[in-house]
């Protein structure tokens, strides 16, 4: 029996008989998609999907399209799921999770991060110099009202963009300060992430992947990520390079593989 990790996500106002709907989806060998879908709890149907009519398919792409619909059509997304060729589902504790927090922040002093990092990143991608043509679309909104900053980037975020601020953090009255944190669920959040990390205090913010109990740190070190970070994150190579530079993460154009370069390249430094 074998299995494979599906990102899975739930329609709960269902079917015409009340039960909700799942919707889980795979890249499979980077070459084509896999679909499972049907009713919560019973054996889901299968399709695979390795082109679309009429244009060319990206499989990262055409998934990252999918979820977005799926999203804007009422699911949400539950987490990540293994499926078997039997149709046998585990969303045990062996299922890879990724998750980032941070700790001991007033709201003056999360603003003025965020504020930082707005400018700093939309300094950078209003110079048309620093934009490659292929490169995605980003924006970096700050709102004083809302007390955050929303990031937006192509197809690679939900349709309205991932929130980053204030109201996502618990009180803690009694210090005066606040707590905050998340599921990791878009690729692009873990190099996000990555880029806001020097703007806190040293210690008080990480991200985190956990699989079957165990943990390991997704936030880069003093030497950055290793090479592999790209095929890890599943983003295309141009995106990476484009964010890391805009937001301070790449100070020049680095190739990101070692190979591609005479002089070996060990890390992404962020």
């Amino acid at each position: 029996m074998t299995e494979s990790t599906y990102e899975l996500y739930r329609c709960p106002t269902g079917n015409s008989a009340g039960a909700s709907k799942d919707w889980a989806i795979t890249v499979s060998g980077n070459s084509h998609i896999s679909v499972q879908y049907g009713t919560t709890g019973k054996k889901l149907r299968t399709s695979e999907i390795k082109d679309v009519k009429g244009r060319a398919f990206d499989s990262f792409d055409e998934m990252r399209s999918r979820i977005a619909k799926k999203l804007s059509e009422g699911y949400e997304y539950v987490g990540k799921i293994q499926i078997s060729d039997t149709g046998k589902q585990t969303p045990g504790k062996d299922v890879e999770t990724k998750s980032w927090s941070f700790t001991d922040f007033s709201t003056p002093q999360l603003l003025q991060v965020l504020s930082a990092f707005t400018e700093d990143v939309n300094a950078y991608v209003s110079d048309l110099n620093n934009v490659p043509d292929d490169a995605p679309v980003l924006e970096v909104e700050f709102d004083a009202n809302l007390r955050g900053l929303t990031f937006k980037c192509d197809g690679y975020l939900p349709l309205n963009g991932w929130f980053f601020g204030e109201s996502i953090m618990p009180a803690n009255p009694d210090r005066g300060l606040s707590d905050g944190g998340g599921v990791i669920n878009y690729p692009i959040q873990e190099l996000l992430l990555s880029a806001l990390n020097p703007y806190f205090k040293d210690g008080d913010f990480s991200a985190v992947v956990e699989k079957g109990g165990v943990e390991r740190g997704l936030i880069a070190g003093p030497r950055g990520f290793v090479t592999h970070f790209v095929d890890e994150v599943g983003l295309p190579r141009n995106l990476v390079q484009y964010i890391g530079t805009a937001t301070g993460g790449i100070p020049k154009p680095l190739a990101l593989f070692a190979q591609e370069v005479e002089v070996k390249a060990s890390a992404i430094c962020f």
